[in-house]
């Protein structure tokens, strides 16, 4: 039996694009936006809700780091995006190439620098597949997921950061980086 249920196979079939929420702007891009709301619970424990849903991710630091370890970190999360989002767009590009998944796992890795201020230089990813199908129908959907993972592709090529900053609900920053 596959990973793929009936049911989705005929959802991806009915619903090629996911597309359909989205806007379209000036150089032929359609943006959509995902917005999440944080706060602090206590300590290093946070709170990240999915705004409209409502669902909620909690991240947490490890005791060594003064947190309660109570959850993944904010970095396992976003290394966990990166398997996740992989795993997405592989179940979808399945689904529409009728390809049988057996298994399908993605392990991600990312080495950073320790100190404050650094920054993660390097993200390793192990993808280990079980199918009937031919290596070359598998290289396809390799690269279908991976041309279709938003965060593989942000990582790729960067983006622009915006952030404005308040102080008792006064605007006292605006911050800018990335590419231009």
């Amino acid at each position: 039996m596959g990973l793929l249920s009936e049911a989705y196979r005929a959802f991806i079939k009915k619903n090629p694009s996911s597309d359909s929420h989205a806007t379209p702007e000036p150089e032929d891009r359609f943006v959509g936006v995902v917005r999440i709301d944080s706060r602090i619970v206590e300590d290093l424990r946070v709170e990240s809700k999915q705004i409209p849903s409502q669902k909620i991710i909690l991240t947490d630091e490890p005791a060594m780091r003064g947190g309660t370890d109570t959850a993944p970190t904010p970095l396992a999360t976003w290394i966990a995006a990166f398997g996740a989002c992989t795993e997405v767009h592989f179940t979808k590009g399945a689904a529409e190439m009728d390809i049988e998944l057996e298994s399908c796992s993605i392990s991600t890795r990312g080495k950073f620098d320790l100190r404050h201020g650094g920054s993660f230089f390097e993200f390793l990813y192990e993808t280990r597949i079980e199918s009937s199908s031919s290596i070359e129908v598998i290289k396809k959907l390799v690269d279908y997921a991976e041309e279709g993972c938003f965060v593989l592709n942000t990582l790729k090529r960067g983006s622009k950061i915006t952030g404005t900053i308040f102080l008792n609900g006064v605007k006292i920053l605006d911050r800018n980086y990335g590419p231009n």
